[in-house]
This record gives structure tokens, C-alpha cells and sequence, in this order.
């Protein structure tokens, strides 16, 4: 994994953005998910217990990145964040790619990404605005 970070994160950083590492660990229990996460090595968030109904679950396969119920995946997602004198505004998160499965993961994580050139700006957050009008 420590591999696969690297060389993601190189790509990311030409295209102008940060990576950022979630890992989403669906055991029942957050005790035996904790454990279990130190097995692919160190995340800068992690999302542990709940199952296939918890947070992670929810979020990256059943709504709002919708994918196949298998593991393990690896997810690239983008969103722009500004920041501005009052706070963040944060965009919605945009899948980039989705590995699943070891095999897949080994073989797509060689090709070359092909990541979009990311946006950057700062700026005053207008607090009246909706999320949705992140200015591209």
C-alpha cells in the first residue's frame, strides 16, 4: 500500500491537488476494526466498525459513491476546498477511479491516472451561498 500511496500522491501533487488517505474498515466492532487497519498501513483518517450499514459503507458504496458491495476497493475522489477568511467551502466529492479487488487494484494502480488539473482559489465564503456553488 505504502507503494501505491507514493505513487498516487506524486500524480495528485502534478495535478495540483493534496492526497488525502481515508481507510474505511467494515468490521462490527471499532476495537477489532482499529487493529485490523494497521494491516495496510498508515491512513490520514480512518473510518472503522459499523459494517456495510455504517458510515463508510453508506457513504463510499450504497449512496453517495455508489460501487459494488466488495472489498477491498480504493477510491480516488476529488473535491475543491477555498478557503477563505470565514471558513471552507467545500465542493462535492467526484470519483476519479475505483479499484476493486487485488487484482485490479495491482494492475490499475500502474497505469498512469490521467488526473484533471485542479483548480485552486481563495477568497472570501460568502456564508449566504449553497455548497453547490463552489466556483470552478
Amino acid at each position: 500500500m505504502a507503494a501505491i500511496r507514493t505513487r498516487v500522491a506524486a500524480e495528485v501533487q502534478e495535478s495540483g491537488g493534496k492526497l488525502a488517505t481515508i481507510a474505511v474498515i467494515l468490521d462490527g466492532d471499532t476495537e477489532s476494526a482499529y487493529r485490523n487497519s494497521h494491516r495496510y498501513g498508515t491512513f490520514d483518517e480512518l473510518i472503522l466498525g459499523g459494517h456495510w450499514g455504517g458510515h463508510g459503507g453508506v457513504e463510499y458504496v450504497w449512496r453517495d459513491l455508489a460501487g459494488p458491495a466488495s472489498i477491498p476497493q480504493i477510491l480516488l475522489l476529488k473535491r475543491q476546498v477555498v478557503i477563505g477568511q470565514s471558513g471552507y467551502l467545500v465542493g462535492q466529492d467526484e470519483l476519479v477511479n475505483r479499484w476493486v479487488g487485488l487484482q485490479e487494484i495491482s494492475d490499475g494502480i500502474r497505469r498512469p491516472l490521467r488526473i484533471r488539473r485542479i483548480k485552486s482559489s481563495e477568497g472570501t465564503i460568502d456564508p449566504s451561498s449553497p455548497i453547490g456553488d463552489v466556483p470552478n
